[in-house]
């Protein structure tokens, strides 16, 4: 019982340590303690001094971009990349606008910039009403969910999304296809998202219900209903999946010009509820990993972090390292900052280390779990991991897992 309970305490006191320092560095303040499931986490331990952490290279002195060096980026320029892709409802018609312009709008309002991304511009059969917008889409009106999925695989946009706005189904129903089916090719679109970029958030839009045709407006509900229930099936705390209820508020026979495609008012009102869900990822909100760097393989292989679900406030997340050498001298670093600097070992030091770790492997993967506190001050916080251990089969003697950054968020 020891053995297990040391790490849940170690990672309650880091968590703590980094918590604490930063939140008192940004308002004077404190926060209440990160707890660790079977023990409670200790007091502020930082030693005098300890709150300098060292300035984390850019990607351009280590070759490996880091979370924080990316924010620095869209600073000057290198903006989130934003792909909507779907049918007609994201395309719309000339002389309409889409929901992309009022979105845009709405981000621009709210202080949020960002790149439409895809390999479409404007809308169809014409110019839009108002042209000055960010214009690149991938809505391809009359496609179905199977026609995107075959389209995202074959032809990948060219620029790597950073989040997908993904709206489609409808299409698919009316030309035969089951609920079932539906969901399915939809399920299929979302993996091969995750594949192009692993640490993607993808918005999945559950459509509103249209007035359009029988079969389609009274098949509508259910597949929004499994939208939202692919959407939880599908979300990771690297990789988010969020359901974006379109239908909330939307009369099709007041919002629509054809019982299926939106007004101008309707526009605004997708725009609100994608809005609603996209603040908060461009904020920074949102719980979840990021993995960067390279790790070094040994006897079992490069062993790898992650969170078996996001560390979203006032849950209970498991830390989760594999594959792990059983008895082999084991370490894990934690850090409020993340580096990618060369390592003795071969591969690279990707935590400005505060606390390390020895942790007793027993058995093929380790599991660690950490409750975090329902604390609002809490969201947007991060810390990073690395796991070292004693191999002979490693190159230097040492295997070791990427860096591991992970961020605290309130959904």
């Amino acid at each position: 019982m020891t053995k297990r309970l040391l790490p849940m305490l170690c990672l309650g006191v880091l968590l703590t340590f980094v918590v604490g320092s930063r939140v008192r560095a940004q308002d004077g303040g404190g926060a209440g303690p990160v707890e660790v499931e079977g023990a409670t986490a200790a007091g502020d331990t930082t030693p005098a001094g300890a709150g300098g952490a060292t300035t984390a290279p850019t990607s351009t002195q280590s070759g490996v971009p880091l979370r924080s060096d990316l924010v620095q980026q869209d600073l000057s320029g290198d903006l989130p990349r934003i792909f909507p892709l779907g049918d007609s409802i994201t395309e719309a018609f000339s002389p309409g606008q889409s929901y992309r312009y009022w979105l845009w709008r709405d981000l621009k309002a709210a202080g949020l910039d960002a790149d439409f991304i895809g390999s479409r511009s404007g809308v169809a059969l014409g110019p839009p009403a108002i042209p000055h917008f960010d214009r690149d889409h991938e809505g391809h009106s009359g496609w179905t969910a199977q026609m995107l999925l075959y389209h995202v695989a074959y032809e990948p946009p060219a620029e790597m999304p950073d989040v997908a706005l993904v709206l489609c189904g409808i299409n698919d129903l009316k030309l035969g296809a089951s609920v079932e089916l539906t969901l399915a090719r939809i399920d299929l679109l979302v993996e091969v998202l995750q594949f192009i970029n692993p640490e993607m958030t993808i918005l999945l839009g559950a459509t509103f219900t249209p007035a359009w045709d029988p079969w389609v407006d009274q098949l509508a509900p259910q597949l929004a209903a499994g939208v939202c229930m692919l959407a939880q099936a599908q979300d990771e705390a690297r990789s988010r999946v969020f359901c974006v209820e379109l239908g909330d508020g939307f009369d099709a026979t007041v919002h629509t010009w054809d019982g299926i495609h939106p007004n101008a008012q309707g526009e605004q009102k997708l725009a609100t509820r994608w809005m609603k869900h996209l603040q908060p990822v461009l904020e920074g909100k949102v719980a979840r990993t990021f993995v960067h760097g390279t790790g070094v393989a040994g006897a079992s292989g490069m062993p790898e972090l992650s969170l078996r679900a996001p560390p979203i406030l006032g849950t209970t997340v498991a830390v989760e390292v594999a594959p792990v050498l059983p008895g082999a001298p084991s370490v894990m670093l934690f850090g409020a900052e993340g580096l990618d600097v060369p390592a003795p070992w071969g591969g690279g030091l990707m935590v400005d280390a505060q606390l390390f770790l020895s942790i007793p492997v027993v058995a093929p993967a380790l599991s660690i779990p950490l409750v975090v506190p329902a604390d609002d001050a809490l969201v947007g916080l991060s810390f990073h991991l690395q796991f070292l251990q004693h191999d002979t089969a490693a190159p230097a003697g040492v295997s070791a897992s990427p860096g591991l950054e992970v961020q605290l968020g309130s959904l």
